[in-house]
């Protein structure tokens, strides 16, 4: 048997879609009893103890199976289970609290009759995962005729809230304006700030901080030439090239679904997205200092930060890790007799990151505005 969803109820009425009867809170209703004469169930959005169950209701698709299980009324000791396959679209029906219609088959059953007395429970059981087919949202009046539910007309292009019509407004709205989020420039703050707490101990057994600083080799030479009065040590971070990463790269047309909780209006809203580009971004990581013993010191630090990555926190992910790609030492440790001696080393740095997409929020309404709260 398929996993357990729930526990609904025996619906007080024979359900009749759409019916003249009310569908109850929490109740399930077959058109028929009978297992060979049956046509169509209806569910109730909550189940018995009253938790929302549209989110699962609303994957369950055509050629899904479902399976209930309940106590006869003729025998309160045996448990009779009834499975059947959805053979047509499902539908949303607003009245009687709201409940969804499912166009149904007889597959197996244990019983010819399925008699749950009105009000016991019935255990739902269902796919993991629904069918591909999206839902209808409809009302009483969509139905016609002999009110079968196979004589109404979709609206199933025409429903604002499909992932289908949801992802097209959002590749609209993603324009090269909004999509400029400044993740490099995040990074590499994030990178100096990282940086920023080494220091050495000098001969006087004294903390000094060194100072990290936004720099290239090339302009850290020149500085050091052309300014007598810098201090070494120094330390210096400079990004070098950033790259795509395959590996970790998803399907474009993928919708990233994220929930952002709003502290004023003390409720959850749900943001959406395009699934964001993975990117590998290289640093170097430049050490500059006048002894060996400074040195050692600097690079200790450095390394005990990596075990084995360190994070690289932003305001878009909390999460982003760096690693050491390559250590290289640079220049001669011997200078001449009229000369400075400094000494370099140059620690290569990759972060694997994303370069996020533009995020939407969707209301209540089914609008989709932009979206500007920090997400973490």
């Amino acid at each position: 048997m398929a996993s357990k969803i729930s526990v609904w109820k025996q619906n007080s009425v024979p359900y009749s879609p759409p019916s003249i009867k009310p569908m109850e809170r929490g109740g399930v209703g077959f058109t028929n009893t009978t297992t060979a004469e049956l046509t169509a169930i209806g569910i109730s959005q909550y189940d018995l103890a009253g938790t929302y169950q549209g989110d699962y209701l609303k994957t369950v698709g055509e050629d899904s199976l479902i399976s209930f299980q309940g106590k006869m009324v003729n025998a309160p000791f045996l448990e009779s289970t009834w499975t059947m396959r959805v053979s047509g679209e499902p539908s949303f029906i607003a009245s009687g609290g709201g409940f969804y219609n499912f166009p149904v088959g007889t597959v197996s059953a244990t019983q010819s009759g399925f008699n749950v007395a009105y009000g016991n429970p019935i255990t739902v059981y269902g796919p993991s995962r629904g069918g591909s087919k999206s839902l209808v949202s409809t009302d009483e009046s969509s139905f016609t005729g002999s009110k079968d539910i196979s004589e109404f007309t979709s609206k199933n292009t025409r429903w604002d809230t499909r992932e289908g019509d949801i992802r097209k407004r959002i590749y609209k709205m993603t324009t090269a304006k909004n999509s400029i989020s400044f993740i490099y420039k995040e990074l590499l703050r994030s990178m100096i700030a990282s940086f920023n707490d080494l220091g050495y101990i000098n001969s006087e057994d004294n903390f000094v901080d060194v100072q990290c600083i936004h720099a290239n080799a090339e302009r850290a030479v020149a500085k050091l030439k052309q300014e007598n009065n810098i201090i070494l040590p120094i330390v210096s971070v400079a990004q070098t090239t950033s790259d795509n990463d395959a590996t970790r790269r998803r399907n474009e047309s993928v919708l990233v679904h994220e929930k952002h909780w709003d502290n004023d209006r003390q409720r959850a809203f749900r943001v959406l997205s395009l699934a964001p580009r993975p990117v590998n971004v290289k640093y170097q990581l430049h050490i500059w200092t006048k002894y060996l013993a400074d040195m050692d010191q600097l690079v200790e630090q450095v390394r005990l930060k990596f075990n084995p990555e360190m994070q690289v926190p932003t305001r878009f992910s909390t999460l982003t890790k760096a690693h050491i790609e390559s250590e290289d030492d640079v220049g001669p440790p011997i200078a001449g007799d009229k000369d400075d001696r400094i000494i370099q080393k140059t620690i290569g740095i990759v972060v694997r990151t994303y370069v996020p997409s533009p995020k939407f929020l969707v209301t209540a309404t089914g609008q989709i505005q932009e979206f500007k709260a920090e997400m973490h």
